[in-house]
């Protein structure tokens, strides 16, 4: 009669290589993880932000508080085009496409400081060869209404801004040294016009970028991998999966 196998009892043995990987890729991965749900939060306090703002009525900019404390507030101003000072924002893809956004400067009616009015996106020539074909805006005085737009970090340059020309590419808006060069006083922060505003291209701008859902999703997926790198500390470490098989084939 055959002897039935003695039950192995739980027990851990250390396998250092994989307990020290395990042990620095765990941290790393839960802070990805509660890193994405924060910007997730974030996304959606900027989208409540947006609509509550978009809801509101535009108000002159000479009232207008601290800017940092008024992300999106729909502005009433009132000057004149300067279009011999044109941006062209690179690098900004639309529906596929490549293009640039114009931003020109516009002087405020009470001489106070010029803004930097971002008129929407226009297509640009792909092999950059040459710039598009600016459409002027209109001349003499204009009321536009638009909204003042900070922007939620620093931007990724993709090189520097090192052309003097006017029309002039750009990787980034910079108002302080645009300010230094031309001498002239100006708001620190460009605005964004409004649907139906004199001089207005094409709106192609996003409140976020990423949806907060996605966020979300990706924060899924860290903490998925970090729930794998302890269920592998748990399998190298000690004979649970021995014990797993064994309790199957037991009657």
């Amino acid at each position: 009669m055959a002897t039935a196998e003695p039950k192995q009892t739980f027990n851990v043995t250390i396998n250092w290589p994989a307990t020290l990987l395990a042990l620095m890729l765990l941290p790393a991965l839960l802070w990805l993880g509660f890193w994405q749900l924060d910007r997730a939060e974030q996304k959606r306090e900027l989208n409540a932000l947006y609509s509550q703002r978009a809801a509101s009525a535009p108000i002159p900019i000479a009232q207008l508080g601290p800017p940092e404390q008024s992300r999106y507030q729909p502005l009433s101003i009132t000057g004149t085009y300067l279009p011999q000072w044109t941006l062209l924002l690179d690098n900004r893809v639309y529906r596929g496409r490549f293009g640039y956004e114009v931003i020109t400067a516009f002087e405020r009616s009470d001489k106070a400081q010029w803004l930097w009015v971002n008129r929407g996106w226009i297509k640009g020539d792909a092999a950059r060869l040459t710039l598009p074909a600016i459409p002027p805006p209109p001349s003499g005085q204009q009321q536009l209404i638009a909204e003042l737009y900070i922007p939620q970090g620093a931007m990724l340059q993709l090189g520097q801004d090192n052309n003097r020309q006017w029309p002039r590419v750009i990787q980034a808006l910079d108002i302080k040294p645009l300010q230094q060069e031309l001498q002239q006083a100006m708001f620190p922060y460009s605005v964004r016009l409004a649907a139906d505003s004199a001089g207005l291209l094409e709106r192609n701008w996003l409140v976020v970028n990423i949806e907060p859902s996605k966020h979300t999703g990706y924060a899924v997926q860290w903490f998925s991998l970090a729930a794998m790198a302890v269920i592998i500390l748990l399998l190298a470490n000690t004979n649970i999966w021995a014990l797993y098989k064994q309790r199957k084939v037991q009657p």
